[in-house]
C-alpha cells in the first residue's frame, strides 16, 4: 500500500512548502504539472487495480463486437465512453489505452479546478486519499465525467455559460448520473429568474436525452436493496463536515462574487440535506453515488480553510487537514471492504500479465 502514501505525502509535502497565491488564475507550473502527470499515469497505467477492474475488462472484451449503431442504442445512454472504447479496439490499442486517456481526462479538470485555489498542491492532497485513490482507481467512467464535472464548474466561476453546458453535456456521455448533481450549480450562474429559467430548461433537454433508459437502469440497480453501499455514513460526514465549514466559517469571511457564493452554498445545502436521506436508507448506493460529484465542495472548503485569515503561516491547520485525511486513508487501506481490490497496487509492465 505504499505507493498511496507515496501519493499523498508527495502532495501534502509540496502544500506545506507552497506559499499560497490568491489569483484566481494562474499558471500549473512545471512542478505542478509534474504532479498531474505522476497521477495520470498511476491511474491510466493501473494494473487489476481497483474494484471494478474485472467488469471494465470484460466491457473492453466485448467492445470487439460493438457497431456504430450501438453507440447510440445500447449501453444506456453513456455513449462517450463505449465511442472511445470502441475507437481505441478499432485502432488495435490494448486495455491501459482507455485507462490511460479517461486517467488523463480526469487529471486535467482536477488540476484546472485545482490552479483556482490558493494552494493548488493542497488541492490535490484533498482530493489524494478518497476521489484519487479510491474513486478514480474503480469507476472509471464515473471520474471520467467528474473530471468533466471539474472543467465545467471552472467555466461556471468564469461566467461562461455555453461551455459549462458544453462541459456538463460531456459529463454526461460519461456517466449520466453526472446531470443529476448539476442543476444547482447550473442556477447558482444566473443573475436574472430568465437566465435561471433557459438553464434549468437547457438541463432538462440534456436530462430528457440522457437519461431515459439510464435512469430506469439505474433505479434498478441502485434502489434495488441487495445493491448497498457500506461506510456511506462516513463519505455522508466528510461532505456534511465541508459544508458546516463553507457555511459557518468561508462564506462570512472570505470574499468571493455573488455567484461563487450561491455555488458553494448550494452544495453545501445539499451536503447536509445527504444527512437525512443517509440516516432513512443508510447503504444507499444512490445517494453514495451522487457524493461522489459533491467532492468538488470538499476540495474547495479544505483548500481555503489554512488561508481564512491570510495571516503567518498556517501550519497547524494544514497539519490537522493532514491528520483528517491521512486517517481517510488509513481506514479505508486497512480496514476497507473492498481494500483486498487495490492491494497490491500494481502497473502495467511491472507486473505479469499487462495485455
Amino acid at each position: 500500500m505504499w505507493p498511496y502514501w507515496a501519493l499523498f505525502g508527495f502532495f501534502a509535502l509540496a502544500a506545506f512548502l507552497t506559499r499560497p497565491d490568491y489569483r484566481w488564475s494562474k499558471p500549473l507550473g512545471v512542478a505542478l504539472l509534474f504532479g498531474a502527470f505522476v497521477v495520470t499515469i498511476m491511474l491510466g497505467l493501473r494494473y487489476q487495480t481497483g474494484t471494478d477492474w474485472p467488469n471494465y475488462l470484460r466491457q473492453w472484451n466485448a467492445a470487439q463486437h460493438l457497431t456504430l449503431g450501438d453507440l447510440i442504442t445500447v449501453h444506456n445512454g453513456d455513449a462517450g465512453f463505449y465511442t472511445l472504447m470502441f475507437l481505441l479496439r478499432t485502432v488495435g490499442l490494448q486495455y491501459w489505452s482507455l485507462n490511460l486517456i479517461c486517467a488523463a481526462i480526469f487529471t486535467w479538470g482536477l488540476f484546472t479546478f485545482a490552479r483556482r485555489l490558493p494552494n493548488p498542491w493542497l488541492a490535490v492532497a484533498v482530493a489524494a486519499p478518497y476521489l484519487i485513490v479510491v474513486i478514480a482507481m474503480s469507476a472509471t467512467r464515473q471520474a471520467t465525467a467528474l473530471g468533466f464535472v471539474f472543467l465545467a464548474l471552472v467555466a461556471l466561476l468564469e461566467r461562461r455559460t455555453r461551455a459549462f453546458l458544453g462541459w456538463t453535456a460531456l459529463a454526461t456521455l460519461f456517466h449520466s448520473s453526472a446531470i443529476l448533481t448539476l442543476p444547482f450549480a447550473g442556477l447558482s450562474f444566473a443573475r436574472t429568474r430568465f437566465q435561471a429559467l433557459l438553464i434549468f430548461a437547457a438541463i432538462g433537454i440534456l436530462g430528457w436525452f440522457t437519461l431515459g433508459s439510464p435512469l430506469a437502469m439505474y433505479s434498478a440497480r441502485y434502489l434495488n436493496e441487495t445493491v448497498q453501499s457500506s461506510g456511506l455514513i462516513y463519505r455522508v460526514a466528510m461532505s456534511a463536515i465541508a459544508a458546516v465549514l463553507y457555511l459557518v466559517t468561508i462564506r462570512k469571511r472570505i470574499p468571493l462574487p455573488d455567484h461563487e457564493r450561491s455555488l458553494w452554498r448550494n452544495y453545501s445545502l445539499f451536503a447536509l440535506a445527504a444527512i437525512a436521506v443517509a440516516i432513512l436508507y443508510p447503504t444507499s448506493t444512490a445517494l453514495d453515488r451522487t457524493l461522489i460529484y459533491l467532492f468538488p465542495l470538499q476540495i474547495f472548503v479544505l483548500s481555503m480553510v489554512p488561508y481564512v485569515s491570510q495571516k503567518g503561516t498556517p501550519v497547524l491547520p494544514m497539519a490537522a487537514i493532514f491528520l483528517y485525511l491521512g486517517a481517510i486513508l488509513f481506514v479505508f487501506l486497512n480496514f476497507g471492504v473492498n481494500a483486498e481490490s487495490y492491494i497490491p497496487y500494481r502497473m502495467y509492465w511491472l507486473s505479469s500479465g499487462g495485455s
